[in-house]
């Protein structure tokens, strides 16, 4: 964990934290920061839970005037009653810092294997339970890893939007083209499926991966879904992110396409947005840069709410390895009012075509 001291960052972590199962249990694989940067949670899907392989569990470390506990405040184990259900693959905290929703995108269902799940903790005075608030089942009984990816707007008064990614589902005879769902909140225990909240794939091809990422801004009216393997402009694996909007109460869209570079098979996704909607950052990690392969390159588009218009383009700093991949912007992440862009480069340093340790950039990105 990293923290800034009047605007300027330290690459020397402010805390460390240590898988707490021993090994193995791919701790730290997702991760997520509360809005006030005073609770850090952090996933590991293939904990194991007693004799229950890969289930899962989110840990939880609460600083206290400033210092971090060695040892986890809280431990959420996964639910469900399975292995290999992979909770906490990924987990989102929602801008007001109230709500945690975690994916188990591994969870059987009515016989099927990932079909997957995902689960909402509320807090109560601050406090978050041990046990879900909410649990939310995939609306289809067919494999497709419903709560890989998730990402929850503000839920303060109990109105929050929640939506998931569900990357691998098949429609018909077209397999892994993905879906991605949006769910409101009625109450601290009943989310339900909002008007015009199931969103299908509008490239309708086998392998689009369309709900691989997906990403929704704090007012829960802006929705973002990746589709990293799109085929756009004739060009395969290039990568797309469709837009949709909410208009007198149902989800319209998509509202834009967006595909960066669209000219080779950059797999353009990774979408994030701030939380009052002015920034968006997406990645392509596969783009070529300076003659090197899969460099990457990251893409700002400044937002006024209803649409995205690309503000500036980011090649991976390094300029691209002809030894190693680099992935440059996939993923990244935004502050909530856009002035601050995470862009990671998650095999950066790597030789021989294996990948490197990786390297994460700051980049000012305040809107104009």
């Amino acid at each position: 964990l990293y923290r800034s001291t009047h605007g300027v960052w330290s690459t020397t972590p402010a805390a460390t934290f240590s898988d707490p199962t021993g090994a193995g249990s791919h701790f730290g694989y997702s991760v997520a920061l509360s809005p006030n940067g005073t609770t850090a949670y952090i996933g590991a899907d293939h904990a194991n839970i007693g004799a229950r392989s890969a289930a899962g569990a989110v840990f939880v470390y609460k600083s206290s005037h400033g210092a971090w506990p060695k040892k986890p405040t809280l431990t959420i184990n996964d639910p469900g009653a399975g292995s290999n259900d992979y909770f906490g693959v990924d987990v989102a905290v929602s801008p007001d810092g109230g709500t945690l929703a975690v994916g188990a995108p591994g969870t059987t269902l009515h016989s099927t294997f990932e079909v997957g799940a995902a689960y909402v903790y509320t807090a109560s005075h601050g406090v978050l339970p041990k046990a879900p608030s909410a649990s939310l089942d995939s609306p289809v009984s067919v494999r497709g890893f419903f709560g890989y990816n998730l990402s929850v707007s503000n839920n303060s008064r109990g109105k929050g939007v929640l939506v998931l990614g569900a990357y691998v589902t098949s429609v018909g005879s077209v397999s892994a083209e993905g879906a991605a769902y949006i769910y409101d909140s009625k109450s601290v225990h009943s989310w339900v499926l909002a008007k015009g909240g199931s969103l299908k794939d509008p490239g309708n091809l086998a392998d689009d991966f369309f709900g691989g990422v997906v990403t929704i801004d704090g007012a829960g009216a802006q929705v973002l879904v990746g589709a990293q393997d799109e085929t756009e402009k004739g060009v395969g694996d290039a990568g797309a992110v469709f837009t949709y909007d909410l208009t007198a109460g149902k989800w319209h869209g998509p509202v834009q396409t967006l595909d960066g570079p669209a000219n080779s098979a950059a797999n353009f996704a990774s979408p994030a947005i701030s939380t009052n909607g002015a920034i968006a950052v997406m990645g392509a990690g596969n783009e070529q840069v300076r003659g090197h392969n899969y460099a990457g390159e990251a893409f700002v588009y400044v937002g006024n709410g209803k649409t995205l218009v690309l503000g500036a383009s980011i090649p991976d700093p390094t300029g691209g390895s002809p030894t190693g991949q680099e992935y440059f912007g996939a993923p990244s992440a935004v502050s909530a009012n856009g002035d601050i862009s995470v862009i990671a480069a998650p095999a950066t340093t790597g030789s021989g075509g294996n990948p490197g340790p990786g390297a994460v950039y700051l980049y000012n990105t305040t809107p104009h």
